[in-house]
């Protein structure tokens, strides 16, 4: 049987009061008495009971604000988190989603900066890689709401945990895959969405350069272009690549309008250029399937949504604090296993 709070204010010659105001963080406390009621309440690993807490956090509602960004990768995550809200529909957790155009810096530093206005219990963003954006975070930080980022990450000292894909060893995976489609020799072109916005596209393509450095000198990467994720341009780029650069036989793409990217490989008569690239969206398993795609690499987009809410919850609920990273496995989907 567990220490009760009655043997914990023994030990501490205290009122059972002192050890409840303690526990729940309460005023009305010396910060002496404080000390050394919590070190026995650590040294004798009291908890506590998680039912009851769960059920008095309930009875005062919370707002969850959600910031995702215009990208292929919306619909996916928004799914997840629908999926969760269903769950939750009972805590008296409410969630706010605010949808913002790709790279609209000040529409992400404004969102943050209402969120402390409005003293919302949590955030979940996909963040743009900016220092506006990590200035904005620290301040919603500072003002005791927790931050979880999904998808892409801001490294902030004091976010909540970070939900999504290890950037890096997916980028490294997909090099790996494309140094097999390529037997190990030629030339490379690299389709990104932007320019040093998204922590998670910019670690893909380091990964992805880390290891054809270490482990394939005959592979070469020829040039690197940038789409905005804008589906016309993605097209122009990609066209104009693969007739300046002839020798290219290659294409790994870190971002999203990888249709747009495959119709130009086609119109180029480059059907035979392996292409690698990230997700599993009915689009691209469509391209897989057809061989305009040679591997995908899907980080679970739906289940980064649906955990993004969940750990929320069990913060509220339970006092639960997550894990600093939690990474979504690394599948590799090709058209033999879809």
């Amino acid at each position: 049987m567990g220490v009760t709070i009655k043997q914990i204010a023994e030990m501490a010659n205290v009122h059972r009061s002192t050890v409840d105001k303690v526990l729940h963080k309460r005023p009305g406390v010396s910060d002496e008495v404080r000390a050394k009621v919590q070190k026995i309440i650590d040294d004798v690993g009291y908890e506590v009971n998680p039912l009851g807490k769960a059920l008095n956090a309930q009875k005062r509602k919370r707002i969850i604000s959600v910031i995702l960004l215009v990208v292929d990768a919306l619909s996916d995550i928004h799914e997840g988190i629908e999926r969760a809200c269903q769950e939750i529909e009972s805590l008296n957790i409410e969630v706010r989603f605010n949808v913002l155009k790709y790279l609209d810096v000040c529409g992400q530093v404004n969102a943050l900066e209402d969120c402390i206005t409005d003293q919302v219990d949590g955030i979940v963003i996909t963040p743009l890689n900016h220092p506006d954006v990590w200035k904005a975070a620290d301040r919603a930080i500072a003002a005791g709401i927790p931050v979880v980022t999904v998808n892409t990450d801001i490294v902030r000292e004091n976010r909540l945990c970070h939900i999504g894909q290890d950037a890096t060893k997916a980028g490294r995976t997909a090099a790996r895959m494309m140094s097999l489609l390529m037997a190990h020799r030629g030339h490379i072109g690299i389709v990104v969405g932007s320019a040093r916005n998204l922590l998670a596209v910019d670690m893909r393509e380091k990964g992805f350069r880390q290891y054809l450095e270490e482990n394939e000198p005959e592979m070469t990467i020829v040039k690197r272009i940038i789409t905005h994720e804008q589906p016309k341009l993605a097209y122009e780029k990609t066209k104009e690549l693969l007739t300046q650069y002839k020798d290219i036989n290659g294409l790994f793409v870190t971002c999203g309008n990888v249709e747009d990217i495959c119709q130009a490989k086609d119109d180029v008569s480059c059907h035979h250029i392996p292409v690698v690239c990230y997700e599993r969206y009915p689009k691209i398993i469509k391209l897989l399937k057809d061989g305009a795609v040679s591997c995908t690499i899907s980080s679970d987009l739906i289940n980064q949504g649906y955990q993004a809410i969940m750990v929320l919850r069990d913060y509220y609920m339970y006092g639960r604090k997550p894990e600093e990273y939690q990474y979504m496995d690394i599948d590799i989907l090709l058209k033999e296993n879809i």
